[in-house]
């Protein structure tokens, strides 16, 4: 088991009326054959702890490899709400 402090996961769901959109409509056509986003965060705010908590968050990353897509493991960085 790994212990976190400050780390997050949160699940937005996809589907429904976004499976009527074509994948060329939007700039982001990641929802295509996705249920959800999940969005991992962490915050801190002690400068010595940056590596120790970068560290937790690969993990943490890691972790939930089995149970997200794969070849490619799909990312959107810098995704604004």
């Amino acid at each position: 088991m790994l212990k976190f402090n400050d780390v997050w996961m949160q699940w937005n769901p996809y589907r429904g009326v976004m499976d009527q959109i074509s994948e060329n409509a939007t700039a982001f056509s990641h929802w295509r054959g996705n249920l959800f986003k999940i969005l991992y965060f962490t915050t801190w705010s002690d400068v010595n702890a940056t590596d120790a908590n970068l560290n937790l968050m690969k993990e943490f990353y890691q972790m939930t490899e089995p149970y997200v897509s794969s070849n490619p493991r799909e990312a959107y960085l810098n995704y604004r709400d």
